[in-house]
C-alpha cells in the first residue's frame, strides 16, 4: 500500500498506509472531499470555511447579523449553525462585496417556499428548484 503523503510542520512525515485511491490516510483525509488535512482538523481548510458546523460561535454570530438576523437569543451553538444552515450565511471572510446587512435578505423559516400557498413551511423542504428561485429573487448569483 502506498504510504500517506501528509509531512506535518512538527511530526515529518506521516508513516500510515492511505486509503484505496487517496494520497492521505485516514487521519489526514478529509472525510468530504480526500483532500489533506491536519490530523486534528476534522475537514480541510476549504470544507471548514463553509460549513457553519465549523465555524467559532463568533464567526457564526457575524455571518448571522450579516444577514440581519440578531442572535442575541441564542445561546447553544448548533442553534446558530441552524441559523447559519437557514439563512445560507457566508463563510467568514465571504460576505458579498459591496452588500452591507440591511441589503442582505433574510428568509425567514416562517415563509412560506415560492409558489406555495403553505405558510410555515421550513426552507430546508424546499425543493431545489423552489431554492433557486429564492436565492435568484434575493440577488445571489448562482452561476458558479
Amino acid at each position: 500500500a502506498r504510504q500517506c503523503q501528509r509531512i506535518s510542520p512538527t511530526q515529518g512525515p506521516c508513516t500510515r498506509s492511505a486509503l484505496k485511491d487517496k494520497d492521505y490516510c485516514i487521519l489526514h483525509a478529509c472525510p468530504a472531499c480526500g483532500s489533506e488535512k491536519a490530523m486534528s482538523a476534522k475537514l480541510c481548510p476549504l470544507h471548514a470555511s463553509t460549513d457553519p458546523a465549523m465555524w467559532s460561535a463568533s464567526q457564526l454570530k457575524q455571518g448571522l447579523a450579516h444577514v440581519g438576523l440578531d442572535t442575541l437569543g441564542y445561546v447553544d451553538k448548533m442553534d446558530l449553525v441552524r441559523q447559519a444552515r437557514i439563512h445560507l450565511c457566508p463563510a467568514p471572510g465571504n460576505a458579498p462585496a459591496g452588500r452591507t446587512p440591511d441589503q442582505v435578505p433574510c428568509a425567514s423559516p416562517q415563509q412560506s417556499p415560492p409558489g406555495s400557498p403553505h405558510k410555515g413551511v421550513d426552507p430546508a423542504r424546499w425543493s431545489i428548484a423552489q431554492l433557486r428561485e429564492a436565492l435568484r429573487a434575493t440577488g445571489v448569483d448562482m452561476s458558479h
